[in-house]
């Protein structure tokens, strides 16, 4: 490949063979009108996703392979980081796609030279029906101070921690060490936290670009897995922990304010676990409620005031039945009493 392409698209692969190929197909067409490349990193798989990423490799030249052990999403993500060559970085995952003909937009958008841009992203579930994402108002960003851009994603309704859907300098990635925390889930988290904490300018291109697949339309996991619960307050004590590093500290407000979603999820995990493990978990689960009160939102005061009246254990517990079965009259009833 001539030169240095614009955007540098990082895929991660790991036996996604059924959905690989309407991933890339996504892209493909568009890597040389849009000045990109596309990294994928195979991660170990064990179905023929290697094979095929070599297969698409060998008829476009945008594309580089790289085959590792497995080792995980985030390690195959630094891998991509380090082979990157463009000014902005771009993370897909490989069971996801893009909309037609929105990469030759975006690449032109970056004329401005935003440090971060925040994407749109749309939720597409089994039966074709799609939910779009929380707005973000790129007028509260575009030549805008950075504390009023932080000021802005902290009151958001959610944080948007995803990893994907986002185009990060890659400069500014490398000079601040952004990399992806290995051998745990949520990594995604941190990485973006960091990623507006250490970015100077923002953007966000409300154009709908990321289809986020759904496996299940609308469910909540009934069983929750204890090390995905100890990855998340892992992932949330992180965030916390920029909050007390001198060069974020100005910004500890908002910090508190973005972790204090994730502290919602949390507590909606907490819940769908049985009762011994609720029990085992109470004491973490009561430290993330004391993150709620630096969000204003109604649905975290009704939450906090859930779990006042009823408690941590039963509290996490009614919120996770409340969002399971939101469609009943009596649960309707009680997401009016304490928030929705």
């Amino acid at each position: 490949m001539k030169g240095a392409e614009r955007i540098s698209i990082i895929i991660p692969v790991y036996n996604v063979e059924q959905y690989l190929r309407q991933c890339l197909d996504s892209l493909c067409g568009e890597l040389v009108d849009a000045d990109c490349e596309m990294i994928l990193v195979d991660d170990g798989s064990s179905d023929h996703s290697g094979s095929l990423c070599d297969a698409y490799a060998g008829n476009y030249e945008a594309i580089t392979v790289v085959h590792q052990r497995h080792a995980g999403a985030a390690a195959a993500r630094n891998t991509g980081l380090g082979a990157a060559r463009g000014d902005y970085i771009l993370f897909i995952d490989a069971d996801d796609y893009v909309e037609e003909g929105v990469l030759t937009l975006l690449s032109k958008e970056l004329r401005d030279q935003a440090d971060f841009y925040f994407l749109q992203m749309q939720k597409r579930y089994p039966d074709g029906s799609v939910k779009l994402l929380d707005r973000i108002d790129d007028l509260q960003l575009k030549n805008k101070e950075k504390a009023h851009c932080i000021r802005y994603l902290s009151k958001l309704d959610r944080y948007p921690g995803s990893a994907c859907a986002k185009m990060a300098r890659r400069q500014m990635v490398l000079s601040n060490h952004i990399f992806f925390e290995e051998g745990v889930t949520a990594e995604d988290l941190a990485w973006t936290m960091k990623c507006i904490l250490c970015a100077r300018t923002f953007r966000a291109l409300n154009i709908p670009f990321y289809d986020y697949r759904q496996m299940r339309a609308g469910s909540v996991t009934s069983v929750t897995n204890v090390q995905t619960l100890h990855d998340l307050k892992h992932a949330i004590d992180q965030a916390i922990a920029f909050a007390d590093f001198w060069k974020f500290c100005a910004y500890r407000h908002e910090i508190y304010a973005m972790t204090a979603y994730e502290a919602e999820v949390f507590l909606l995990l907490y819940g769908s676990m049985d009762a011994a493990q609720r029990t085992a978990y109470e004491h973490t689960a009561k430290k993330m409620c004391r993150l709620l009160k630096y969000r204003r939102k109604k649905r975290t005061v009704g939450i906090r005031s859930l779990v006042s009246l009823a408690g941590v254990r039963r509290g996490a517990r009614i919120l996770y039945l409340l969002r399971k079965n939101s469609g009943s009259y009596c649960v309707r009833r009680l997401i009016s009493r304490f928030g929705s």
